[in-house]
């Protein structure tokens, strides 16, 4: 649902000029565990918190725009979006808060939403 790359990844060409960072709704405000994360202790570390705690839409945003999470080797030419999928009704509200903190980075050129697969949406 939610991942933060190992020491030797991601392998980014120098050339690459769009990158696109996925991540699930479902993760949002949710226990940090290996239930929602791919490499949750990893997560941990690039945001400063603790298993088992939430990970809230600030900490996602934290995740999202770390040069030791998401934006980890990409080059800075790159425009970079963040797709998240699984965005249902139930997680609009923490879907529009997360995208709210991430508006601020410079980094970020857009986020794309969809509910199913296929079905890409810009606003939530």
């Amino acid at each position: 649902m939610i991942k933060a790359p190992a020491e030797h990844e991601p392998v980014i060409p120098t050339h690459t000029n769009i990158a696109l960072l996925m991540m699930s709704a479902g993760a949002i405000n949710r226990p940090l565990s290996a239930e929602v994360a791919h490499r949750p202790e990893r997560i941990a570390s690039v945001v400063d918190m603790n298993l088992g705690e939430i990970l809230t839409p600030i900490r996602i945003a934290r995740l999202v725009t770390s040069e030791q999470g998401a934006m980890k080797n990409l080059p800075e030419a790159a425009a970079a979006y963040l797709l998240i999928t699984h965005v249902t009704e139930e997680r609009r509200d923490a879907v529009r808060e997360l995208a709210g903190l991430l508006q601020e980075s410079h980094r970020l050129s857009g986020i794309l939403y969809s509910k199913q697969p296929g079905e890409w949406f810009a606003n939530a």
